[in-house]
């Protein structure tokens, strides 16, 4: 049997590794090969529920392994969780570039998550089904593979829910990033616009008043430019466009 066991650092970002585990069942004991360290034995070891007390070593191990893959990819859920609530707590300042690193990192971790427990999900139904021959047991008529896959549905779901969980985060910091652009978009076409007023006026009486057929001073240009761009500011401030 070769089986993905799900794997995930204590600490740090909740990133899952996939790591390999081949298995050996017979009558004689377990052959197990991997390249880490898995507490296969204690698995194995604990006490048994009633329901497997009699069964062979095989069928028994077989239930055993399968509830461990199920715990793991439970804890994996757990802590996709709080990398989502970790980055619902982050600043607003804080959330760009780094922001959607992290969010599509998760998103990464949260798919081949999600689609390692869909495969196992089928193992384990097809099992309960009889697809699957199992060896010293009819598995159709076995509880605990129901039982497991019932905690396994449970499992879908919370991932499914973390799914979209992030999905509504995403787009909440894009609607935020959008709101702050089209902020700084209307502010930078304010400028332009206040801009303009001296460049008109400019434009219209040339490099000096000093010469022309009317009687305007200097100081009187200066103080209609500066009061067309008030009556300005005051205009949009009362559209709240300075806001």
């Amino acid at each position: 049997m070769f089986l993905w066991l799900a794997g995930i650092p204590e600490s740090g970002f909740p990133e899952m590794s996939k790591n390999r585990l081949l298995l050996h069942l017979s009558d004689a004991g377990l052959l197990s090969a991997c390249p880490f360290q898995v507490d296969l034995a204690g698995a194995l070891t604990s006490p048994a529920p009633v329901q497997l007390a009699a069964l062979s070593l095989p069928v028994r191990a077989t239930y055993r392994i399968l509830a461990l893959l199920g715990e793991r990819y439970k804890i994996v859920a757990q802590r996709q969780e709080e990398g989502i609530r970790h980055l619902e707590e982050a600043h607003v300042d804080a959330r760009g570039a780094r922001f959607l690193r992290e969010a599509f990192r998760l998103q990464r971790g949260i798919t081949a998550a999600s689609a390692d427990l869909w495969r196992l999900k089928e193992i384990v139904q097809k099992l309960a089904d009889g697809k699957v021959p199992l060896q010293g047991a009819d598995a159709q008529n076995e509880p605990p593979l129901n039982e497991l896959l019932s905690e396994f549905e449970v499992v879908d779901q919370d991932f499914r829910k973390i799914k979209e969980d992030l999905k509504s985060l995403m787009e909440l910091h894009m609607n935020i990033t959008s709101f702050e652009m089209n902020k700084f978009m209307k502010l930078l076409a304010i400028v332009g616009f206040l801009g303009l007023i001296p460049s008109v006026a400019g434009g219209l009486l040339g490099m000096n008043v000093a010469g022309n057929p009317w009687s305007v001073t200097l100081g009187q240009v200066a103080f209609g430019i500066a009061m067309g761009m008030a009556i300005s500011l005051y205009v949009f401030a009362i559209k709240g466009w300075l806001r």
